[in-house]
């Protein structure tokens, strides 16, 4: 009798690989779905986090199209990179740890990046309009084109403060 270990719950799969060790058979199939559901309330904060630069950024000139096409895409590989690391996990005897967690890592850390992208390029165009921008921003942030901060102008703020970034949509850097 074979059972499907994907359709089996977290405890259903603890018990039946104590059982499989007991009778000294191969786990590795069953640990790395255990795993997997284990990991699996992360990777959907790790798909809101994902989702979250797409939110921020909002840019009037449309593009709507392109970043649902871009969220769907990324979740479809997200899907795919699972699958894949689940089944290269049992083919090479990997750690089934390692096996169910990698996709999420390495989706935390695009998230991540493209957060970092989105603050930039929000503290570039804010120093284009000449808006005051948190000093740890203003370091990374060079203005494009020939819009330049004016002289005299505040460079950082409290963490209390914000940036009030609703007149930046209208402007084009070039």
């Amino acid at each position: 009798l074979l059972v499907v270990p994907e359709n089996m719950s977290v405890w259903n799969l603890f018990t039946y690989i104590e059982h499989l060790r007991e009778n000294k058979q191969k786990t590795t199939r069953y640990e790395i779905a255990k795993w997997t559901k284990i990991i699996h309330p992360f990777a959907l904060l790790v798909m809101m986090t994902l989702a979250l630069p797409f939110a921020i950024y909002q840019r009037r000139s449309g593009g709507l199209s392109g970043k649902i096409f871009t969220g769907i895409m990324l979740g479809i590989g997200f899907y795919l990179l699972n699958r894949l690391f689940s089944n290269l996990g049992v083919l090479n005897d990997w750690d089934p740890l390692l096996s169910a967690a990698l996709p999420t890592l390495l989706f935390l850390m695009l998230a991540v990046g493209m957060m970092k992208f989105v603050e930039r390029r929000k503290a570039e165009t804010a120093m284009a309009l000449g808006h005051p921008v948190p000093e740890r921003l203003s370091r990374h942030a060079s203005p494009r084109g020939s819009i330049h901060k004016p002289s005299g102008a505040v460079t950082f703020l409290s963490p209390l403060q914000s940036v009030d970034f609703r007149a930046i949509d209208r402007v084009k850097i070039v």
